[in-house]
């Protein structure tokens, strides 16, 4: 499955200020094969919002960093996540349960620190979209 991580300067997050780094949200996008769709989660200020984000065979990852916005794309499996009884109730533990990430990134930095050396590069979205 791909995911693409989307990081962001914008957050409007009451504790924003206590944040350190370049990043300080960060959005998924999640290939969705069987309806050939990207799907858009967001953890805001009015919890996660889910939305389709694109067609399959529409450019993602050039129209983000056209905007300016950083973007990583691995490779996930679900699955894998922490099966805990709670979890981190921001948008770096929403990343981390919908990806299946195991790490103890707490903050966007952190997320991102630790993704950028699984980028598995620019994805053919065309391509991957005719599976």
């Amino acid at each position: 499955m791909i995911a693409l991580f989307i990081f962001s300067k914008d957050n409007n997050h009451p504790l924003n200020w206590m944040l350190r780094g370049e990043y300080r949200h960060v959005e998924v996008r999640i290939y969705d094969q069987p309806t050939h769709l990207w799907l858009r989660h967001n953890f805001g200020e009015n919890g996660h919002e889910i939305s389709v984000d694109a067609h399959g065979d529409f450019p993602i990852q050039e129209h983000y960093r056209n905007q300016g916005l950083e973007v990583i794309s691995i490779e996930c499996d679900p699955s894998k996540r922490l099966q805990l009884p709670m979890s981190l109730n921001n948008c770096v533990g929403m990343a981390k349960n919908l990806t299946g990430l195991n790490t103890m990134a707490l903050t966007p930095q952190q997320l991102y620190n630790h993704v950028r050396k699984s980028d598995i590069g620019e994805i053919e979205c065309k391509n991957y979209a005719m599976l």
